[in-house]
């Protein structure tokens, strides 16, 4: 979950970045022109579970895991099955511009959308055997895993969204600012 909290300090820092001299000194004019607000969505998004049944039993125990064993340190333990499940993210913003006066524009964040992407994979031993009573407990305790990544991200949803909006996004529109400098301008906004 490291990777939201990384992904939530680059939204705040796109979000807080200041705006150039030159777009701050006339925002007010930007501003009532502007419809002013920004479209924020953040969605959380599940893959279809895979699985991998080509482990053995000692091959899934050899995998380290950064969890926290509930057993003593010596104690022998085997794993039957393995969940691993990645996170990704995709980020788009939208610019809206719109002309002032001849080659004077405004410029603000149109749409900001977030989408985090859980992807799972189930590793089940393969000494478990199909339609066997231990491959489904195995299976049905892998999914409770899943459920909780799934459920954890959506709280990661929410609290990137809250963050985004307590920022007040009426207020981030930038200029007017000359057409010439709005291509390079919003290259700007979208690397910041």
């Amino acid at each position: 979950m490291n990777l939201i909290k990384y992904f939530i300090i680059i939204i705040i820092a796109i979000l807080i970045s200041p705006a150039p001299a030159s777009a701050k000194k006339a925002s007010v004019v930007c501003k009532s022109i502007s419809r002013g607000k920004t479209d924020i969505t953040v969605k959380a998004k599940t893959k279809k579970t895979k699985y991998n049944y080509k482990k053995s039993i000692m091959e899934l125990t050899s995998i380290p895991s950064d969890t926290v064993s509930p057993y003593a340190a010596s104690a022998i333990t085997q794993v039957h099955g393995l969940t691993r499940s990645e996170i990704n993210s995709s980020f788009t913003l939208a610019i809206k511009t719109k002309e002032y006066a001849p080659n004077r524009i405004c410029i603000w964040p149109l749409e900001i959308n977030v989408t985090l992407i859980l992807d799972p994979l189930i590793y089940i031993a393969k000494e478990h055997k199909v339609g066997s009573c231990r491959r489904t407990a195995v299976k049905g305790h892998e999914l409770k895993h899943v459920r909780i990544s799934k459920n954890a991200l959506n709280d990661y949803k929410n609290i990137i969204r809250k963050q985004i909006n307590s920022y007040n996004m009426e207020h981030r529109v930038y200029g007017p600012i000359s057409r010439k400098e709005a291509k390079n301008y919003q290259k700007r906004i979208e690397k910041e």
